[in-house]
C-alpha cells in the first residue's frame, strides 16, 4: 500500500483507477483524477476481505483490458511478487492483443518472507501453514515483452520515481471539455435601425 500511495503523490496529469486482484479482480477506484480520494481508498483496503488464494494475472489482464476499454492509453502497473508462474506467454499475448504495456514493480525477495496482515497475524492457507511469498523472476517477461519495464522494489522512493519517468510521456486522455463560446448579439442593432 506504501508504495501505491507513494506513486499516488508523485503522479500528477494521468488519471487512476485501482484493481486489486488474487484469483479474482475487483475494481477498488475507477478511473479518475482524484488522487486523494484513490489514496484514500487504498489506504482503507482490507487484504483479509481477499477470500481466495492463488493470484491469476489472466483473470487480471481481463479484467483490466474491460476496465480501460474506452481508454487509448493503456498502462498497466502492478506491484507483485510474481507468484508461482513459470511461463506467462498466455499473459503477454492477451496484453498485447489488447493493446496494453505492462510495469511491474517487483516486490519480495528470492529467499521468501511472510505476508504480514494488517491485525499483525500472518497470512495462512487453507491448511493453516503461514504463506512464504517469493521473488519470482519470470514475471519480468511479461514487462518487457509488452513495451513496459520491470523494477526491483526499493526502501526509498527511486522505484516509484523511475516507473514515473518511464510513463510520463504517455498522456493520459483528459476529460472533454466543453468549450463556451460568448457570443455578442449584435443582430439588435441592425434590427434598430430597419425600425427607424
Amino acid at each position: 500500500k506504501h508504495k501505491v500511495i507513494q506513486l499516488l503523490e508523485k503522479l500528477k496529469k494521468n488519471r487512476v483507477g485501482v484493481v486489486a486482484f488474487a484469483q479474482n479482480s475487483y475494481t477498488v477506484s475507477p478511473l479518475t483524477f482524484d488522487k486523494d480520494g484513490v489514496s484514500y481508498l487504498v489506504r482503507n483496503l482490507k487484504t483479509e476481505n481477499i477470500t481466495q488464494q492463488g493470484t491469476s494475472f489472466k483473470n487480471l489482464l481481463l479484467s483490466v483490458d474491460m476496465f480501460l476499454k474506452d481508454n487509448k492509453d493503456r498502462v498497466l502497473l502492478i506491484f507483485s511478487d510474481g507468484v508461482d508462474s513459470l511461463n506467462y506467454t498466455d499473459e503477454v499475448k492477451i496484453a498485447r492483443e489488447s493493446g496494453m504495456k505492462v510495469f511491474i514493480l517487483g516486490v519480495g525477495s528470492e529467499t521468501g518472507s511472510p505476508i504480514q496482515l494488517q491485525n499483525g497475524q500472518y497470512l495462512k492457507d487453507g491448511g493453516g501453514n503461514i504463506v512464504v511469498s517469493k521473488f519470482n523472476s519470470n514475471i519480468k517477461d511479461l514487462a518487457f515483452e509488452t513495451g513496459g519495464i520491470f523494477l526491483s522494489g526499493v526502501n526509498s522512493d527511486k522505484d516509484i520515481s523511475a516507473i514515473l519517468n518511464e510513463i510520463s510521456g504517455i498522456e493520459s486522455e483528459t476529460t472533454k471539455e466543453d468549450t463556451l463560446r460568448s457570443y455578442k448579439e449584435y443582430f439588435v442593432f441592425p434590427l434598430i435601425f430597419a425600425l427607424i
